[in-house]
């Protein structure tokens, strides 16, 4: 072993205070390792950890050189391993005598564990440059994501919520959200003080399947504001499944009873983040003059599949998908032409009511319960049904980016 080193007993020593507990080195259940000379590694293991985090510590297993034990941290760095971010030194490089590895250990810990990290990119940031010894500088209000023990009206205070309408214009034209949720708690909570106006109304749905700590932090969240509510109806979401339109259908019956005059709709997802100010959206809907926003077109030849065979819906206890069948459906009714196009649109009021009133639509729905996310392809032929009155979009306009995408597996 290399001089300064801490000894075995010091070693189990910290473990036990640590709150972890040491295991025989086993490359199939290893969360994460240091080594404490080339050839002795020594495994810690978080106690309550192990099962839901083994799949994605497998690719980094063998890459962290400092332990961290408590439950948050492990999960972040962990998720920052698996951004490759690698730490490779051993304990040995960084700390020289027993006295320094104590003291530096007990600080870098401490300062994780006040960051509170969640989101990787921020977390690779901090994490690289407290093992090379450098200084990071974050306001912590910044990444707060939880309630803690506050109040609502202190949670509100704290983060810095709008709790007036910012100019007339804004207050004169509120708009509904529909927000759809199934993971990462702290990156919706950032996305809803980011969206939120007390003008506007906004709808959340949950994903039936999504923890129960998940769906509790949500509900949390929703009843510290009076314009904000669960959806009165949830939806097991298969993706790709018509599970995922009918979520979308359950809040615009929730919105038109709401007894907020709402202008527009915007239906979003967890994993968005708006690219305007609510003045710049409301002066974007504004200049569309009550038409829709609902991109699309005629589907390429490798779509036609989605709405030519069937599809159904397979959920079972950890994972769902779409299955693919040779059966051919029956044509669109009422001799509509099927388009394709985005999920995420921006539609009008009196376009919701019909959405949810015309037999048109109804029948539609109806036939689209067994395609390929049909999410993708039911807005956008509604919009172009010939003769409706609020049919506006063609290929030569060209529609506002509201919110930021990320590629987000489910």
């Amino acid at each position: 072993m290399l001089s300064g080193c801490p000894t075995k007993a010091f070693e189990g020593n910290l473990l036990n205070q640590l709150g972890c507990k040491r295991l025989k080195p086993n490359p199939m259940s290893a969360i994460l390792h240091y080594e404490l000379d080339e050839k002795t590694p020594v495994v810690w293991q978080q106690q309550d950890w192990l099962k839901e985090e083994r799949e994605r510590t497998q690719l980094c297993k063998r890459q962290l050189s400092l332990p961290i034990p408590n439950d948050t941290l492990t999960r972040s760095c962990s998720a920052a391993c698996h951004q490759q971010v690698l730490w490779r030194a051993s304990i040995c490089k960084f700390f020289t005598t027993y006295a320094a590895f104590t003291s530096m250990m007990t600080t870098k810990l401490l300062i994780l564990k006040r960051l509170n990290f969640s989101v990787s990119s921020t977390l690779e940031e901090a994490c690289k440059a407290l093992v090379e010894d450098k200084v990071y500088f974050l306001k912590e209000n910044a990444l707060k994501t939880s309630f803690g023990e506050s109040s609502c009206t202190e949670y509100i205070t704290q983060n810095h919520y709008i709790t007036h309408a910012l100019s007339a214009e804004e207050a004169a034209f509120p708009i509904a959200y529909i927000m759809t949720l199934h993971k990462e708690f702290e990156t919706f909570e950032r996305l809803f003080r980011a969206v939120y106006m007390p003008q506007n109304i906004y709808c959340i749905h949950v994903d039936a399947k999504a923890p129960a700590t998940f769906q509790q932090a949500v509900q949390h969240l929703v009843s510290c504001f009076p314009n904000a509510f669960l959806a009165s109806r949830v939806e097991r979401v298969v993706y790709a499944g018509i599970s995922r339109l009918r979520a979308d259908l359950h809040c615009m019956r929730d919105l038109l009873a709401s007894s907020v005059p709402w202008r527009y709709l915007l239906n979003i997802c967890g994993q968005d983040f708006p690219l305007k100010t609510n003045r710049e959206i409301v002066r974007l809907l504004k200049g569309f003059a009550w038409k829709n926003i609902t991109p699309g077109g005629l589907p390429p030849p490798h779509i036609t599949t989605r709405t030519k065979y069937v599809h159904r819906e397979q959920l079972y206890s950890f994972f769902s998908f779409m299955l693919w069948t040779f059966v051919r459906k029956a044509p669109p009714p009422h001799n509509m032409t099927i388009y394709f196009g985005s999920a995420y649109v921006a539609l009008t009021r009196p376009f919701v009511e019909f959405v949810l009133r015309d037999q048109r639509a109804i029948d539609l729905l109806a036939w689209s319960e067994d395609t390929y996310s049909p999410d993708e392809h039911f807005w956008v032929t509604l919009n172009r049904i010939p003769g409706i009155w609020f049919f506006f979009l063609n290929s030569g306009i060209r529609c506002p980016r509201l919110y930021a995408k990320r590629i987000v597996g489910r």
